[in-house]
């Protein structure tokens, strides 16, 4: 039985967290036995692991720098005895690397979500000597696989597994237009989304199309100065902040649009799940984004860059037929690409290929 270890920082509705769980929860148990270690505090995804009986362990890190995690950390590994270590985020990394050096577990694999450009200089010099004791860095797209390649972080394997749907929605029927609002959007009021130049995206629209509306599904630190920006631009009445919702892809389902203004991104999940449902998308060409839609599906604009935005909204609105066709053919493909099944069996090769690169048998 191979062990593996899956470490992230907290069980949180994240899109590395979600996608780690799932990945945790469908790998074949006669053959792979996972645990989970979670550095901060548990959260909301604690249920699935519950219900797959998968075991999971809180660390109890209550600081940024915390030398308390890396010995805690390190004594699970040592009772656990993991022939992987496979680490989700920088924090994970950085703590996952260190402690399963000293704990001597033989295989490191890195899980990249995101080309990070909130990265310091010091982020990028510990990432890369730890890279130096990492068996392999795996990315859910090239975009993010080439970043980290221009800042000198490279590992012996450099592999791009891409992220998995929800089983539910990747056997879903292509969706019944019902259109509740015009443009859709969700994920975390923060500025890596880049809001404001949604907002800004909508006021130019209403310039043709007075009525259009935007809801926004997500919370965080932002909403408030994009609450006020809305005012500013005259365009509050027309936006409907949603908060936190669990039914994001019913929520897609009743707009005309999906639209993602993000500045970077790796491989975005509500993206994914936009493509998924047969949405239209207009979203912006941010880390791995345009290689998730596949050709002539979607609109793809530059980052921050309002008017190309509402270029491309105006047009869904405009040409609301062939926006449907492209999104129904998108649909397909996605679902197909990225069934949790195929992206398991992906994860579950590579371990086997990196245990075999170890010259260890199981």
């Amino acid at each position: 039985m191979i062990r593996i270890v899956h470490l992230i920082a907290t069980l949180d509705r994240g899109g590395a967290e979600t996608q780690l769980v799932r990945i945790a929860t469908a790998l074949n148990r006669s053959r792979f036995a996972p645990t989970v270690l979670c550095l901060r505090r548990p959260g909301p995804l604690e249920e699935p692991l519950k219900a797959s009986g998968i075991d999971y362990r809180i660390i109890g890190q209550h600081y940024k720098v915390s030398r308390m995690a890396f010995f805690h950390l390190r004594k699970e590994l040592c009772a656990l005895r993991p022939h992987i270590l496979h680490t989700w985020l920088f924090t994970s990394h950085f703590y996952g690397r260190l402690a399963g050096i000293a704990a001597r577990v033989p295989v490191l694999v890195i899980g990249e979500r995101c080309v990070d450009l909130w990265k310091t200089p010091l982020h990028w010099w510990l990432d890369r000597r730890l890279a130096r004791r990492t068996d392999a860095i795996v990315a859910n797209a090239q975009t993010t696989l080439d970043f980290l390649q221009t800042k000198g972080v490279t590992a012996p394997v450099m592999r791009v597994i891409p992220n998995a749907l929800d089983p539910m929605l990747s056997a879903a029927p292509v969706r019944a237009v019902a259109p509740e609002w015009d443009f859709f959007a969700a994920g975390r009021l923060h500025e890596q989304k880049d809001y404001p130049t949604l907002l800004r995206a909508l006021a130019e629209v209403r310039k043709t199309r007075p009525g259009a509306t935007l809801a926004i599904a997500g919370d965080g630190p932002e909403r408030r100065a994009l609450e006020s920006l809305a005012g500013r631009l005259r365009v509050a009445s027309n936006v409907t902040f949603l908060g936190l919702r669990e039914d994001v892809p019913a929520l897609m389902t009743r707009a005309r649009c999906f639209v993602m203004s993000s500045r970077y991104e790796g491989s975005s999940n509500s993206l994914l799940e936009a493509l998924a449902t047969g949405t239209p998308v207009v979203t912006t060409d941010a880390g791995g984004s345009a290689e998730l839609i596949p050709e002539g599906c979607g609109n793809i604009v530059p980052v921050k860059n309002p008017a190309r935005l509402a270029e491309g909204m105006r047009w869904t609105l405009e040409h609301p037929e062939e926006a449907r066709e492209r999104a129904g053919r998108a649909s397909g493909t996605v679902r197909e690409r990225h069934a949790l099944a195929s992206v398991v069996r992906q994860h579950e090769n590579l371990y086997e290929e990196l245990l075999q690169r170890k010259g260890i048998q199981i």
